[in-house]
């Protein structure tokens, strides 16, 4: 038990409960008995455990929130001498935030939508956007989810959201710091080196909206080349997925350098290719079986009939065969058929027939099939053809208008990227892998400057 609750501390705050300890350092609940008001008290020690520079820091952290004025941050109400029995002392007075953390909500149960992320991601940025522009500039140094508390959900808002404990900050000069202050696997590598700039608080935002959306600490998932591997843990669009790894960047040069740079590419429509949200053209994916090939006119993807599905109407697709088979009059035939059906009544068990001996034609002919996928360049704007390879068989399917291109998470850990067209085939399907989809994007952001639109899980896939 702790040998100050249920005292009363200075003649005025009595102690209700304590929240936290480190080494010369309390912080407690307590109540204002002037006030009658709940607030939050911090206590340093001249303890055996003192250092200076713990002192150092808990004048700053006093002197910070006594400048700061943020809804979204606690305010200064007291700092003063104290002697108690087990030494002398200061006590820092700041105001009681009815919440809970991030790190006690996940603990709880709770789980993070997309939509909740994007929300705290949003309020995590304007705090950060407000600390960042101060003269000079201030940053925490220590973003992670016990230091964000969220308050209860209220309707569709996830809850206020607000940045505690300013015991780490730092306001820089010339752009650095000397003082090593984190907390493993939220800070970023130059905070090892005692180097804190804004793009350091940002890596600590993106880390924290990770750990929520994964459940799991950053420290625990699986590294490649120092990056975070969360991709195929989550369920979240590739544009928020690549919007976090920006964030995450290990190297501090290719992350955003302010949080307003960060809110700008996250408000930006995820149809609208922005340079920086890429900072890197994707490699290829080690042993993918999509294949790609490309020049200023034609652009072509190679998919094995695994990864490859054709969404069309059945309809359609008979009207299609029997103008291949009939040339011009298959359509005419279709019609006709289509009308026998409908006056016999017969048009429901017909399509049932047709769709059983479409399927059966097709079965073994596509199981070790190469779909080729070409994209042109034309006055009338991006064409897209579609042809089937066996073997040095090849059957052109069609050649249609694009119309419009869709990405999005599938069954984890599965991706897709949607090519829409006119016509009665209306919509070819690639599967594959986060990193292949993802891969498929940027080269035909790059090659079309076609807008991509990005589903998320919420959405039918």
């Amino acid at each position: 038990m702790d040998p100050f609750l249920n005292q009363v501390l200075c003649q005025r705050y009595k102690i209700r409960a304590r929240l936290s300890q480190k080494p010369g350092r309390r912080t407690f609940v307590a109540t204002d008995l002037q006030t009658d008001t709940t607030v939050i008290v911090k206590l340093l020690l001249f303890d055996v455990d003192f250092t200076w520079e713990t002192l150092r820091l808990f004048e700053r952290e006093s002197a910070a929130l006594q400048s700061l004025d943020h809804p979204a941050i606690p305010q200064y109400l007291d700092f003063v001498d104290i002697e108690t029995d087990l030494g002398k002392g200061f006590l820092l007075v700041q105001t009681y935030i009815e919440a809970k953390s991030l790190q006690d909500w996940i603990m709880t149960g709770r789980t993070f939508s997309e939509e909740d992320l994007h929300y705290i991601a949003q309020e995590a940025l304007n705090i950060l956007d407000y600390l960042h522009d101060r003269k000079p500039v201030v940053i925490h140094r220590d973003i992670k989810p016990s230091n964000l508390l969220l308050t209860e959900r209220t309707g569709n808002n996830p809850g206020q959201l607000y940045l505690v404990d300013f015991g780490g900050i730092q306001a820089p000069q010339q752009g650095s710091t000397i003082t090593i202050v984190g907390t493993y696997g939220y800070m970023p590598l130059e905070q090892f080196g005692g180097r804190a700039v804004p793009a350091s608080d940002l890596y600590s935002l993106g880390a924290t909206l990770i750990y929520l959306a994964t459940g799991l600490h950053p420290a625990n998932l699986p590294q490649k080349d120092m990056r975070l591997q969360f991709a195929d843990q989550v369920r979240l669009s590739p544009e928020f997925v690549h919007w976090l790894e920006w964030l995450t960047e290990p190297d501090i040069a290719k992350r955003p350098q302010t949080a307003a740079i960060a809110r700008e590419r996250f408000n930006q429509s995820p149809t609208q290719p922005v340079d920086g949200l890429h900072p890197l053209r994707v490699p290829p994916p080690q042993n993918s079986a999509i294949q790609l090939s490309q020049t200023q006119e034609h652009f072509n993807i190679q998919v094995p009939s695994k990864k490859f599905k054709l969404e069309f109407l059945l309809p359609a697709v008979i009207s299609s065969r029997l103008t291949q088979t009939f040339g011009a009059f298959g359509n005419i035939l279709a019609g006709v058929l289509l009308i026998l059906l409908v006056v016999t009544g017969l048009i429901w068990p017909a399509l049932i027939i047709l769709l059983l001996i479409y399927f059966h034609m097709n079965k073994r002919s596509k199981r070790h099939a190469i779909y080729s996928i070409t994209f042109e360049k034309s006055i009338q704007g991006t064409l897209i053809s579609l042809t089937e390879i066996h073997g040095n068989r090849e059957r052109v399917l069609f050649k249609q208008s694009l119309t419009h291109m869709t990405a999005g998470p599938d069954k984890i850990p599965q991706y897709k990227i949607k090519l829409r067209s006119e016509g009665p085939f209306h919509t070819i399907r690639i599967n594959g892998s986060y990193q292949e989809i993802r891969w498929l994007c940027d080269e035909l952001d790059s090659w079309a400057q076609i807008p991509i639109t990005y589903e998320s899980y919420n959405e039918e896939v």
